[in-house]
């Protein structure tokens, strides 16, 4: 998204384009860690019952080359994965409202509209 972004719009001409380049490398880190949050969750195994008292254990397991096979396994608060949720919808809104407010398109005169 990130270079993409760079190479669509003309950042050097916005006003403030160092802290628009700087909100677009802090956006794109916390895309990243949403994404890591997310494939945390989607990708394990989930052992019920399910929220029982707000918890929920989670299983993780993994083949590596070097390691071999492994099972990891831990206790999950229900607020913890509240927080991820939170988090990952946070970084949703931030995206749309990036693009809604990116400069003009170089060589263009009109702002991009959603």
């Amino acid at each position: 998204m990130s270079s993409l972004v760079r190479e669509r719009y003309d950042m050097a001409t916005a006003i403030g384009s160092s802290s628009i380049q700087e909100y677009l490398s802090e956006l794109v880190a916390r895309i990243f860690e949403a994404e890591q949050l997310r494939n945390q969750i989607i990708h394990s195994s989930w052992i019920g019952p399910f929220l029982r008292d707000g918890r929920a254990q989670r299983r993780k397991i993994t083949a590596k080359a070097a390691k071999g096979h492994s099972i990891a396994s831990e206790e999950m608060d229900a607020g913890y994965l509240l927080d991820i949720a939170d988090f990952i919808c946070y970084i949703m809104m931030e995206v749309e409202n990036f693009r809604d407010n990116l400069p003009p398109i170089k060589g263009d005169l009109e702002p991009l509209k959603p």
